[in-house]
């Protein structure tokens, strides 16, 4: 078996040589627009596609009859494949051999195209339509044409078009495939709250009454593009919304792995906020804990974050219902134990969270911050957190100056640790805030970003000052103190069933007396 490094050291490798395979890897679905005229090929025939959502494992391909239409949905375009047509999916292209696609991509990996028989179309943040004659026509962004029979190119700017047009045949497009495609070119376009209130509206179509896998599609892309918006969004669509979610939960928590797995500020702050209102909190589901675990990491509530993981880690009721958990709150879960409570992480699952494929749903520092972790020894890590706590103790008791020495033998004695790295954006917090606000004390900037509580972290400054961190040998580091029953029970976080509970504080410094 590879050891931890070794395996940290091979996911970084193939994080770096294969993007493109990763991006793909996380899943491409065909979802239909209509009942029925929708098929794929399999074994040298065409059978037709009875699920309304079709998960496409490449090499596929799916074709429509007149009339019929369905989405192509992939984690960085989504593609219309109009009716009478027909599209091929491999792992790094997409070809139209019949008919026509129209294409709106968001951010293509790279080593990804798109095809027409007669050429490849090399893309970038771009909406087109090709069909299989070769016509390519812009609306947003260039698409660079290579003729298969040519070593030359021919870029095509916005407004433009390669090949002859297209010429009406007469047929038009049904209605909603047209208000689809208007709808993703607002969100390619970045006018998230006008994207969100078009696909809620589409929800409400009689043509998709019966097709609740696209209503359920819909709801998915308005909630996302609301929290994208990053403003408060009208009290008419929070009401749609919320309305909508008591229909398809699921799409509720789909839409919100895609805001978590982005880590972008405004959207996270937003999804806080509107959480209470477009869903109701379920606390035998773990994914609403693990939710509220994931935002307090992310805005470096760490209050939140240990109750919230003391809860899930330790409550036998949502320990359980964490094992059927899909790869992504299961590897959100393992991330989070790994920082809050390690020794409860089995090795298994910190080698599945830093697998490719399910680093490759998020952003860039949120696949960092997981190697980080995966990567520290529970030792090191627990260490290197209370050093992280105290810093914080510190900062907001207004001892800059110690607050420094901390935080330059954090760095010195722990480079890499995912702590460091969150001690760094609080020193960067605390010192742009004195700044502007004159050396005031830092209980405004902990009011102002939600990121400490104030009377946790009075605790830890207490439990300091008691000596609760005292010079340990290394055997010791991870026996620092005690949790009763009784206490964990008073604080009404866990339920009367529990019977497991945790022995150890989720955190501990154990050279902070001989350090200093």
């Amino acid at each position: 078996m590879l050891s931890r490094t070794a395996t940290v050291i091979a996911v970084l490798c193939l994080l770096i040589c294969s993007y493109a395979a990763e991006a793909v890897g996380s899943g491409v679905h065909f979802i239909k627009g209509t009942i029925d005229g929708c098929m794929f090929f399999k074994d040298r025939g065409w059978l037709p596609i009875t699920a309304q959502k079709f998960s496409c494992i490449t090499p596929i391909s799916i074709k429509t009859e007149k009339g019929a239409w369905g989405s192509i949905v992939y984690p960085f375009a989504s593609l219309s494949l109009r009716p009478d047509s027909e599209a091929e999916l491999r792992a790094d292209s997409v070809t139209i051999k019949r008919g026509s696609m129209k294409v709106v991509v968001f951010s293509i990996p790279k080593g990804y195209v798109f095809r027409t028989p007669q050429a490849i179309l090399g893309v970038r943040g771009t909406v087109f339509s090709a069909n299989a004659s070769g016509t390519v026509e812009v609306s947003a962004g260039k698409v660079e044409v290579f003729p298969e029979n040519s070593s030359g190119s021919s870029m095509i700017n916005q407004g433009e078009s390669f090949g002859t047009p297209e010429v009406s045949s007469g047929t038009e497009l049904p209605l909603t495939l047209k208000m689809i495609e208007a709808a993703l070119v607002l969100e390619h376009d970045g006018k998230y709250e006008e994207a969100a209130v078009a696909y809620s509206e589409l929800m409400k179509e009689s043509s998709f009454a019966e097709l609740p896998e696209y209503r359920a599609h819909l709801l998915e892309s308005a909630l996302i593009n609301a929290f994208k918006s990053g403003k408060p969004i009208s009290a008419e669509l929070q009401k749609t919304l919320a309305a909508a979610v008591k229909e398809f939960p699921e799409a509720w928590y789909e839409s919100v792995k895609s805001i978590l797995a982005r880590e972008n500020k405004n959207e996270i702050a937003l999804l806080k906020k509107l959480s209470p209102v477009l869903h109701k909190f379920d606390p035998n589901d773990p994914r609403d804990k693990l939710i509220e675990a994931m935002i307090a990491e992310i805005q470096m509530n760490d209050k939140n974050l240990i109750d919230s993981m003391r809860t899930l880690t330790f409550d036998e009721n949502l320990a359980s219902a964490s094992e059927v958990l899909d790869d992504f709150w299961s590897d959100a879960k393992t991330f989070l134990q790994l920082l809050t409570y390690p020794n409860t992480v089995d090795s298994n699952r910190t080698t599945s969270m830093m697998d490719p494929d399910s680093l490759s749903e998020l952003s860039r520092s949120a696949r960092q911050k997981r190697i980080l972790v995966g990567s520290s020894l529970p030792d090191s890590l627990l260490e290197a957190q209370g050093l992280y706590f105290l810093l914080k103790a510190y900062l907001v008791d207004g001892r800059y100056e110690d607050a420094e020495k901390v935080y330059a033998f954090l760095k010195t004695h722990h480079s890499g640790s995912p702590w460091a790295n969150r001690a760094a954006k609080a020193m960067e917090l605390s010192k742009k805030l004195t700044n502007l606000q004159g050396k005031e004390s830092v209980n405004n900037v902990v009011s102002a970003t939600e990121t400490v509580d104030l009377s946790f972290v009075s605790r830890i400054i207490s439990e300091l000052k008691s000596g609760l961190f005292s010079s340990q040998s290394q055997s010791e580091k991870s026996s620092i103190s005690t949790e009763t029953v009784a206490e964990v029970k008073a604080s009404g976080k866990i339920s009367s069933e529990t019977k497991k509970l945790p022995d150890k504080r989720p955190f501990s410094a154990g050279s902070i007396n001989s350090g200093f």
